[in-house]
């Protein structure tokens, strides 16, 4: 049987926090919205995993370890069988040998520790879909093999189906909500295939 947990934790720095992620010094003077640690940890049949996203830039390796060693402390979880990722946000905080950084690396464990106290029966879905509004291509390869940046959009996944404005009424009128088909979380991935911004975060061929 699968069994799955999900948890968050506030991982907002305090004001005055220096910021990552432009070629500017920058420090946190508001919060427009709190950042989380998010984990999600399945289990069946005697094999385990944890997933951890964290909202900041990045976390070097040598500050993850700490916090799967304390997973492995308190959930039983090998450090292999742990994934600790980062949403690359730009407007989050700098990670280094500071006091924020021992604490999100703390509270990356305790949400795992959570995620996997709170497991449940569970069954996995899948779906995929397309955003177009996030960003677009906007690099061009040209004939000669030469580069320039254009508004290049790619087609979206879509389904178009022509209707009356009155079987649209009609339709709206009798449509109700249908029950989430998910009790537990979703885990979702935003799929960007870019480079470092210090070359301009364009689409990478290789």
């Amino acid at each position: 049987m699968l069994t799955a947990g999900v948890a968050q934790l506030d991982i907002t720095p305090p004001l005055g926090t220096h910021l990552r992620g432009y070629f500017e010094t920058r420090t946190a003077a508001r919060v427009h919205d709190p950042l989380f640690v998010r984990s999600f940890a399945l289990e069946r049949d005697g094999k385990s995993l944890a997933l951890a996203v964290c909202d900041v830039i990045g976390l070097d390796r040598k500050y993850l370890d700490p916090a799967k060693t304390q997973i492995a402390a308190t959930c039983g979880l090998a450090p292999e069988q742990v994934l600790i990722a980062c949403t690359h946000t730009h407007t989050g905080p700098e990670t280094g040998d500071d006091p924020y950084t021992q604490f999100l690396a703390g509270r990356v464990a305790d949400c795992v520790r959570l995620a996997w106290q709170s497991r449940d029966p569970a069954q996995v879905g899948w779906g995929r879909a397309t955003e177009g509004r996030v960003a677009f291509n906007r690099r061009y390869r040209m004939a000669d093999g030469t580069f320039t940046n254009l508004a290049l959009h790619v087609e979206p996944r879509t389904c178009y189906v022509r209707l009356s404005d009155a079987e649209l009424a009609k339709r709206a009128k009798q449509w109700k909500a249908p029950a989430p088909r998910y009790r537990t979380g979703v885990l979702a991935k935003y799929a960007s295939m870019a480079t470092s911004a210090d070359t301009g975060a364009v689409l990478k061929w290789d």
